[in-house]
This record gives structure tokens, sequence and C-alpha cells, in this order.
């Protein structure tokens, strides 16, 4: 074996170990931090942990990895280590892309379940209903209020269960706050869930914001492989250089690796613009 194929090698698994050190995953202190929230002995703000991982806008799920590595093995079979190795990165950012669409996707539908369920319990709890039967028929509109819903059905605290959820923790505190003083649930949820629709509203109009520089990062990303395909059209026939030379794999691993970071860069930004 060559010092050259040797060397390849060696990058590949070291950008397999770089890739499985950025990849975040749930820890089982993690998950006994979440189960002593739901028991009441531990407060939700204080269970609060970060997973430090770099880009934190580029990391897939452990699956994504898995997904990620099948062409790259098969293609570094076939044209070489570097091939392959630029395959399972363009897979991994791609996964990783589309697992960050979906998430999105769903912590948006959340919000909105979570604000009619909220408009629900309101209307329930104002009309006299009590409070076991306002959160059961809540949490047939929003899964989130099942906790609480089984909380009040065993007589358990229901603010607590309300607490253990992050997007649920201002219910918890407003129904908290009507128990200590009397006042009417449905005054104080009111004002909860203008808050929620004012901050659905926001997320709207920040999704919108950055729709343009996502598109435009998209659009840069792609613009080599136009090239390529512009190349190939003409008939200078790029791909041969690029899968067949020691200098075409150079330049491919270097183009790609470039490429990536301009997209990990631009991320990070929108994932900064987004939580501000």
């Amino acid at each position: 074996m060559s010092a050259v194929r040797v060397w390849w090698i060696a990058l590949a698994w070291a950008a397999l170990a770089a890739a499985l050190a950025v990849c975040p995953a749930r820890g089982s202190g993690e998950a006994r931090l979440r189960r002593l929230v739901a028991a009441g002995r531990l407060a939700p703000a204080a269970a609060k942990t970060r997973r430090a991982h770099w880009p934190r806008g580029l990391a897939p799920a452990p699956t994504a990895a898995v997904v990620a590595a099948l062409p790259g093995l098969a293609l570094a079979a076939r044209f070489g280590p570097a091939v392959g190795l630029v395959a399972g990165v363009a897979g991994g950012v791609g996964v990783g892309s589309a697992h960050r669409v979906v998430r999105r996707r769903r912590s948006r539908q959340r919000l909105a379940q979570v604000t009619g369920g909220l408009r629900l319990l309101r209307t329930e709890l104002a009309a006299g209903t009590r409070p076991e039967v306002a959160l059961r028929a809540a949490a047939a509109e929003a899964p989130a209020f099942q906790p609480a819903a089984r909380a009040a059905e065993r007589g358990d605290d229901v603010a607590q269960a309300l607490l253990a959820d992050q997007l649920l923790a201002p219910i918890g505190h407003g129904w908290r706050l009507a128990i200590a003083t009397g006042a009417a649930p449905g005054a104080i949820l009111a004002r909860v869930e203008d808050d929620l629709l004012a901050r659905a509203a926001q997320a709207r109009e920040v999704s919108a914001a950055l729709a343009g520089p996502r598109s435009s990062a998209l659009l840069l990303a792609g613009l080599p492989a136009l090239g390529v395909a512009m190349g190939t059209a003409l008939g200078a026939k790029p791909l041969a250089l690029l899968l067949s030379t020691g200098l075409g794999h150079l330049l491919l691993v270097a183009g790609v690796m470039l490429d990536v970071a301009g997209l990990a860069w631009t991320a990070r930004l929108i994932t900064a613009a987004e939580r501000s």
C-alpha cells in the first residue's frame, strides 16, 4: 500500500472521529434530570443542560451519521478513500440539514398545538368546568397537556407537571399564581395565551426574515456542483480529473471542506439569529 493511500485512510478515520465527536447525544445523566423534574424533585431551570459541540447548526442525529456513511463506503471502494470521504461528509451535511428542517417544523407545530390547547383550557375553566376535565380536553387538543391531565386526575400538583415542560412553564406559573392568590385562572391564562401568540408571531417573522439567507447559502453551496455539470456539458471532463487523479482528489477534498465550512458558518449565524 502506497504512502499516499495510507495518508488518505488516516484522514478518513480522522474525519469520522471528528463527526462522532461533534454529534450530539443524550446521555443517561440528562435522562436522569428529566425524570427528577417529572417527579417534582428538581426545578426545570436546574435541569437545563447544554451539549457543547461544533458546529451547532450542522450536527446531525447519530442515525444520520450511519446513513451518510453508506454511500461514502460504496464510493470509497470504487474511487478511493478521498471520494468516499467527500461523499460521507456531503451526505452527513445533507441529512443534518433535513433533520434541522423537520425539527423546526415540529417545533412550530407543537407551539400551535399548545396555543390551541391553552385556548380550550381557558374557555373550559371560564365556563366552570372542573380542572381535571378541562385539562383532559386540552390534552385531546395538545398531547403536551397529558402529564398535567394525569396529575389532576390523581390529585397531584398540576402546576409542577406543567413546569416540567419548558413550553408549558408559563402556564404552570400562571396556574400556581391563580391557586396562591385565588384569582380566576381564566384571566391569568389569557395573559399567558397572549404571550404564546406573540412568541409564535415573532417566530414566523424571524423565519421569514431568515428565508433569504438560507436560500442564498444553499445556492452558494450548490454552485461548485453546477460548475462541474457545466464543465461536463462543455466536454472538459472535470469528473475524470476529480475522481481519477491524485491532484483531483486533493482539489475535491479541499473544495468540499471549504464548502462545508461555509455552510457551517452560515448555519451558526442563522441559529444565533433565531435564538436572539
